[in-house]
């Protein structure tokens, strides 16, 4: 094992479009395997070969039956023809619409209606979204496995390439809609060079040498982008999960060596972890093995494979690095996964940025960082504030000029994050802008500060924190199984503990108890206001 020093980054060829990626792809390793999926109960395995030859045949379809250009929504769960359609939309010139399949049916219809979509292809699960929305619009729909059919998946054209290769990879190519935390979503446009720059050297960051699962949405860009096409890149298999309640039989089914997650899904495997030794009367074997594990790891010893194997087995068996982006996770998480053997490297992007823009390394991080900043982006810290310049960002917001001419200042995407960089270039996030409590003395306080200082505490589930009466206020759902008898207490030392070790104009004045757990977006982040 390398030590965590820096090393030089990984070599990978470089592609310009999307399109060029897949084709190159077909031709250079046309047998291995791309895509895996269940279907019932058997594994069906997709080659490079077979995808390409699909997305020509569904692409061939679009081409004859709608206009260069169209705006070709996509709903569904995550599935191989989810991914065909993503694909054939793009490379025929046309613009994919990635709708979130959470939202309800007046959600989608806004979005439908505000992305100019003239068709909406809808996987069969959604037929009775499909079929209410289909009366109130004058999108076509088309149901996705007749797409597939329609055109006789199997009988490749592959002429019509060149037809397609006067698509220009600058050209807008995929809607993106965000599901910010507050305010009303806005459509990120990305070209395929958008989508391929940022692919191109977050491979060179981070190097993959085996499997990995699809678990997060496909119609966000971290799901889609860097935890599906980044790997395809790689040459290794992606394993479609088409619903969370199906990870555990895909996990086993997979073995994955890597994972790429948002937090929710880290913290929900760390309960488990603990609720499973709890149920088996072994947490004591289980604080002892990590106490024992972190001794030997620093003589150099490493026994963790061995020391953790009936963890490990529930993940596939060969889980090396999981992958974490999308919101902030606290330290002790990639601490108690490292002692188990499964290196949990923090990464930092944003969907205006295709997404990444930082990960740590394999052999080279830094807890409580987001890593290393990618080659083909340029990051300045421009008054506390992260801003981005680079191929990787957007060409903009969907009809609306105005919030694009506010996210730029002298041509740099202004991303909202605060943070700063290192002496070593590791970049560091501190919290939003838009979140900061400005108080009557001038004192500026970063509620994500405290907020993860509050988290760190077992009785906290969740916690929001924010300035209410000129005073600075938690309020925090307690963990509904937490064993304190007296909950309203046990918060309130805790509030004290955190208050001890804080400046003055820095302390919570003020603790709110709820009962219920927060609203969130569809990213299972904590909706502010």
């Amino acid at each position: 094992m390398m030590r965590n020093k820096d090393y030089p980054l990984y070599e990978l060829e470089e592609y310009e479009s999307l399109s060029q990626m897949v084709c190159e792809k077909a031709r250079t390793c046309p047998d291995k395997v791309a895509f895996q999926y269940m279907r019932g109960k058997k594994v069906q395995s997709i080659t490079y070969r077979k995808y390409l030859e699909d997305v020509l045949a569904a692409g061939k379809y679009l081409s004859e039956h709608f206009d260069r250009r169209s705006h070709i929504a996509i709903l569904g769960e995550n599935s191989y023809p989810w991914l065909v359609v993503f694909m054939a939309a793009v490379m025929s010139g046309n613009v994919a619409v990635l709708l979130d399949k959470e939202l309800d049916t007046a959600g989608l219809q806004d979005l439908l209606t505000r992305s100019n979509s003239q068709v909406c292809v809808y996987s069969e699960s959604y037929s009775d979204v499909a079929k209410e929305l289909d009366e109130n619009l004058t999108v076509e729909f088309l149901l996705m496995e007749v797409l597939l059919q329609a055109q006789g998946i199997g009988n490749v054209d592959y002429t019509i390439l060149d037809e397609w290769r006067s698509v220009n990879k600058k050209d807008l190519a995929a809607l993106f809609y965000t599901s910010g935390t507050s305010g009303k979503s806005k459509g990120v446009m990305l070209s395929q060079e958008n989508i391929m720059e940022d692919i191109n050297f977050a491979c060179k960051n981070f190097f993959l040498s085996g499997g990995t699962p699809a678990v997060l949405p496909f119609h966000h860009a971290f799901g889609l982008l860097t935890a599906v096409f980044a790997p395809f890149n790689y040459e290794h298999t992606v394993f479609i999960n088409s619903s969370l309640k199906h990870i555990k039989r895909d996990l086993l089914e997979a073995k994955p060596q890597m994972m790429m997650l948002v937090p929710l899904f880290v913290e929900s495997f760390y309960k488990t972890i603990w609720q499973t030794a709890k149920k088996q009367r072994a947490e004591w074997k289980l604080h002892l093995g990590i106490a024992f594990s972190n001794f030997l790891l620093r003589l150099g010893v490493d026994i963790r494979k061995t020391l953790f194997r009936a963890v490990l087995s529930a993940f596939g068996g060969r889980l090396e690095y999981i992958i974490c982006g999308g919101a902030p996770l606290q330290e002790k998480y990639v601490q108690v996964f490292r002692s188990m053997g499964i290196e949990v490297l923090n990464g930092y992007g944003i969907t205006e940025c295709s997404p990444v823009v930082a990960t740590n390394r394999n052999f080279y991080h830094r807890d409580g960082s987001v890593g290393q900043i990618l080659k083909g982006s340029r990051v300045r810290i421009q008054n506390g504030e992260i801003q981005i310049h680079g191929k990787n960002v957007m060409l903009g917001y969907y009809q609306d000029g105005q919030a694009t001419e506010d996210a730029f200042e002298e041509g740099w995407f202004k991303t909202g994050d605060l943070g700063y960089i290192d002496e070593d270039g590791f970049l560091y996030i501190t919290g939003r802008a838009k979140n900061l409590i400005i108080l009557s003395n001038g004192e500026n306080v970063s509620p994500e500060e405290l907020e993860n200082l509050l988290l760190d505490y077992e009785l906290v589930k969740e916690v929001l924190v924010y300035a209410e009466n000129e005073s600075i206020t938690a309020e925090i759902y307690p963990d509904p199984e937490s064993s304190f008898d007296d909950i309203q207490k046990g918060l309130q030392d805790i509030l004290d503990s955190c208050n001890r070790r804080l400046p003055v104009y820095k302390r919570i004045q003020r603790l709110k108890i709820r009962q219920e757990e927060f609203p969130k977006t569809t990213t299972k982040k904590i909706k502010r206001w």
